[in-house]
């Protein structure tokens, strides 16, 4: 690609460190997004990176590394992916940890306000499906009281849920 004047941009950077995690080669991928903080492009890591990292980490159930990826993201002061916070809710609530799921919404509710609706709707949606019911409406009602809207699939499935737990 160089002797063509064509060096690797962002998206051949994260094609190939995607393609590398998704493959298992985590050292290599190492190496790679090392190699890619010492290039001279201003625009490598970018969020889609750091995003790539944090899915993988999510994945294999290393939350604690993912925060960390999601610290140095912050710390670049760039702006996360909305898609970046379906790894942590999924990976928190896969993992077992329902607190620090919940715990991460409300967190980001206040540093990532974007994404808010969707983190708060995507919790509901997944204490629902693990029969967490009354949980799940709790989470509603929270984002509710901040004067936000839930997804509409979420609020009309958990509230069908509530009512026929109730009756």
């Amino acid at each position: 690609m160089r002797k063509g004047s064509c060096g690797p941009n962002a998206n051949s950077w994260n094609y190939l460190l995607g393609c590398l995690l998704k493959n298992g080669r985590a050292t290599e991928a190492c190496d790679l997004v090392e190699t890619m903080e010492r290039s001279d492009h201003d625009d490598i890591p970018n969020s889609l990176t750091y995003e790539i990292l944090t899915y993988h980490a999510c994945k294999a159930g290393k939350m604690d590394s993912a925060r960390q990826i999601l610290d140095q993201l912050f710390s670049e002061n760039l702006t996360p992916r909305i898609t970046i916070h379906t790894a942590f809710i999924k990976g928190y609530f896969y993992a077992g940890r329902i607190d620090d799921a919940c715990d991460y919404v409300r967190a980001m509710s206040t540093r990532d306000s974007h994404s808010t609706n969707r983190n708060y709707s995507l919790l509901a949606k997944l204490l629902h499906r693990s029969g967490r019911i009354v949980e799940a409406g709790s989470v509603l009602y929270e984002l509710m009281e901040k004067g936000l809207r839930p997804d509409h699939s979420a609020y009309v499935t958990v509230s069908k849920a509530l009512v026929e737990s109730s009756t």
